[in-house]
C-alpha cells in the first residue's frame, strides 16, 4: 500500500514538472553532520536539492545525498553472552530522491517549509570484528555490505533570506533507510527567478 502510494505520487511529481510552469526554481547545498547514534558514531551527509516550484506555496524536489563515516555496532551471540564484541569499520551511501514540499513565506526574509522524499540508495559497509571480551575459539571476522533500497525523508525546516535570493536555514529530517536517523542539517540556497 505504501509503495503504490509513492508510486502515484511520483508520477504525479512528474507530471507536474513536464507540464506546468514554474514560478521561480532554487539549488539548496546540504551538510549533515552525523555526531551520535545507535549504530553510527561519526560522519556526514553532503546533498543538493532542486526545487521547481509549481504554485505559489508547493514545489517539486529532486536531488542527490552522499553519506560516509563510521560504524560502531556490537554485537552478542546468544550461544556466547558473556563474550560480545564490537563490529567497526566505515560505511558510504549514495542516494537520489523526488518529493513533494511545501512552503509559507512571513515577514518577508522568514520562510518556513516541509517535504517528503523518496528515492532509491545504495551502501557499502565495511565491518571488522574487536572482541570485548576474548573467547578461546574466537576468529577474525570481515563483512563487506552492499545493500540497494528505498528510502523515505521527511524534512521540516526555516530560512532565512541573507541577502537577495540567497537563504541561510535549518531543519530537522528523518530518514528511513536501513536504519532510522533524525537529523538536523544546515542549508545554503540559492533562488533562481
Amino acid at each position: 500500500m505504501k509503495t503504490k502510494f509513492l508510486s502515484i505520487v511520483t508520477l504525479i511529481l512528474v507530471g507536474q514538472l513536464c507540464f506546468s510552469q514554474a514560478k521561480s526554481s532554487e539549488l539548496t547545498a546540504i551538510v549533515t553532520p552525523l555526531l551520535s547514534n545507535n549504530v553510527l558514531q561519526k560522519g556526514a551527509i553532503v546533498g543538493i536539492e532542486y526545487k521547481y516550484a509549481f504554485h505559489k506555496n508547493l514545489y517539486s524536489v529532486f536531488g542527490f545525498s552522499y553519506r560516509y563515516g563510521d560504524a560502531d555496532k556490537k554485537v552478542v551471540f546468544e550461544s556466547m553472552p558473556s563474550y560480545p564484541f564490537r563490529l567497526v569499520g566505515s560505511y558510504e551511501s549514495r542516494q537520489v530522491f523526488i518529493g513533494l514540499g511545501t512552503q509559507f513565506s512571513f515577514l518577508k526574509k522568514h520562510r518556513v517549509f516541509g517535504q517528503l522524499t523518496t528515492g532509491v540508495a545504495s551502501r557499502e559497509e565495511t565491518l571488522y570484528n574487536r572482541a570485548v571480551k576474548r573467547h578461546p575459539n574466537y576468529e577474525n571476522l570481515n563483512i563487506n555490505i552492499k545493500a540497494l533500497g528505498m528510502n523515505y525523508e521527511a524534512s521540516i525546516g526555516y530560512d532565512y533570506e541573507v541577502i537577495p535570493q540567497t537563504r541561510i536555514g535549518v531543519a530537522y529530517m528523518y530518514s528511513d533507510y536501513m536504519s532510522e536517523l533524525n537529523l538536523i542539517n544546515i542549508r545554503l540556497s540559492y533562488q533562481f527567478l
